[in-house]
């Protein structure tokens, strides 16, 4: 297999869910072992930053990258999720924003905007990060993330347990492809229970989120008129942010991922326990 980008390059605006302000990103090829970098077209000297775990600034209420708390860019994860399930190896995403678009609060119209566009294969070999041993990170309020090797692919395992809502427990398994992905993780929209998204506001946060770009859950209900869009949407989309973080690794990763009530913190916390043994994983051609 050889690296892949795009043919050419395509724009995408969009609000910022927290600053509520609109971002265009600018999504362009980029040559053989680039990866993904991103660009602050906005900021002096424009600088760039790769979309890698030691780039990682903070995962509060998302996954943000950059240099310093200036430099950044902040709600990666949908992005980059699809770029790891197209098998997108090499881009610069040109922002003129501290904030990716938030769109819809899925991938889906990131893979709108990519599904058009030719991908071509690049003189060089693409390689993946194959998992070696089975390695774990837990915090002390019973969430979890593990992940184990196996010979080929990413397969994912994913709970989640939410207090107010039926069923509490919801579970679903995923072996990572771009049909999988467009099909049951990149319509699956983000979430969260009203009284938080109140709270949040009023300190300032979630300014361009509505029930445009989110499922609000008020109690057992749902306050979105339309319901939800897929089957497992709420557990789906934790996929979604987990494939993404994952993709912090800096290739396609060969594994059995399991996560247990996690977020960005865990699964970034992850990448980075495998990243700092050598041991962990092996860099393999595929």
């Amino acid at each position: 297999m050889k690296q892949i980008t795009l043919e050419k390059e395509v724009t995408i605006s969009g609000i910022g869910l927290h600053s509520g302000k609109t971002a265009t990103i600018k999504i362009k090829p980029a040559p053989i072992n680039t990866g993904i970098v991103f660009n602050r077209v906005d900021l002096a000297n424009e600088p760039e930053f790769k979309a890698i775990a030691k780039s990682v600034l903070d995962t509060k209420l998302s996954t943000n990258i950059g240099t310093s708390e200036q430099n950044r860019a902040s709600t990666i994860e949908h992005l980059m999720a699809t770029f790891h399930s197209f098998g997108i190896d090499n881009a610069i995403i040109e922002t003129d924003n501290v904030e990716t678009p938030i769109m819809d609060g899925s991938a889906l119209l990131f893979v709108e905007a990519l599904k058009d566009i030719k991908l071509i294969e690049q003189n060089a070999p693409k390689y993946a990060i194959k998992i070696l041993k089975e390695i774990e990170f837990r915090d002390d309020k019973g969430a979890s993330v593990t992940i184990k090797p196996q010979d080929k692919n990413l397969t994912i395992d994913f709970t989640i347990e939410l207090e107010h809502f039926e069923p509490k427990i919801m579970k679903q398994n995923i072996t990572l492809s771009k049909e999988t992905f467009i099909e049951k993780i990149a319509p699956a929209r983000t979430f969260g229970f009203k009284e938080q998204l109140d709270y949040l506001r009023t300190i300032g946060l979630i300014q361009g989120g509505s029930l445009d770009n989110a499922i609000v859950l008020d109690g057992n209900k749902i306050i979105n008129e339309s319901g939800l869009r897929i089957e497992n949407e709420l557990v789906c989309h934790k996929i979604l942010d987990s494939i993404g973080d994952l993709y912090l690794l800096g290739h396609p990763v060969i594994g059995h991922f399991t996560a247990h009530k996690s977020g960005h913190f865990h699964t970034v916390e992850l990448t980075k326990k495998i990243l700092a043994d050598k041991s962990n994983y092996e860099i393999i051609e595929l």
